[in-house]
């Protein structure tokens, strides 16, 4: 591999470190190009060798976040046999993902209000993705007879709004470790949708807890399309 780009992908992991420390704590509209340009150590005119402009960097950062997001929990889902199994490993997935990626996932919660109305439109499309395939495993669930609620659409509203609370408040040096997190949040969701307790007991003894992906590198840049739609 070249030098210049060893030191270009280098140089984009730092811009992309650095802002997410910064964004989290000052909040996207708190922080300057010469700010994160000085917490690199570089200058900030060369900033643009790397970006287009601020909000081509934010958009960057939370399109990356969505489409891991969606990727890694279908991969997962995927692999899985059975509506129950499927639902289960969806909770267990998303839960995983925002612990883990805690402080980028908590930046994409607050800032989407902050991105241009396009580039808000590719973010939600990529998030109406992820809320389709859960809708569809609740959807089979009823239909199966497995899960016992009025409105799927509601249901998957609820899910997604106790799965995404996990980045508002979890802490590596917490009580609970990721997997216990997977584990209880994969109850209260059959809870939720009016799983019965023998269908739980059976549950109980699979393992939907699965290690995080190996890292694929630097994440390109805005001029890298994003997702298709499926």
């Amino acid at each position: 591999m070249a030098k210049g780009r060893v030191s270009g992908e280098i140089t984009q992991k730092a811009i992309r470190e650095a802002s997410i420390r910064l964004i989290a704590r000052h909040g996207y509209h708190g922080v300057s190009l010469r700010t994160l340009a000085d917490e690199i150590g570089i200058q900030a005119a060369s900033l643009y060798n790397h970006i287009e402009n601020k909000q081509d960097l934010l958009f960057v950062l939370l399109r990356g976040i969505m489409e891991d997001l969606v990727a890694e929990v279908a991969q997962k889902v995927a692999q899985e046999q059975g509506t129950l199994s499927k639902l289960c490993t969806f909770v267990a997935a998303h839960v995983e993902f925002h612990a883990r990626r805690q402080p980028e996932v908590f930046i994409g919660t607050m800032e989407l209000r902050s991105l241009l109305p396009e580039n808000r439109l590719v973010l939600v499309a990529l998030r109406d993705r992820h809320e389709e395939l859960l809708q569809s495993l609740v959807d089979a669930g009823i239909r199966e007879r497995a899960f016992s609620v009025p409105s799927a659409r509601v249901a998957t509203f609820a899910i997604l709004a106790l799965l995404n609370g996990v980045a508002n408040w979890y802490r590596k040096n917490g009580r609970h470790s990721i997997p216990d997190l997977q584990r209880m949040y994969v109850e209260l969701t059959l809870n939720l949708l009016g799983t019965s307790p023998a269908v739980q007991e059976l549950l109980r003894s699979r393992d939907f807890t699965q290690p995080p992906p190996a890292a694929t590198g630097v994440k390109g840049s805005r001029r890298s399309p994003p997702a298709p739609a499926p």
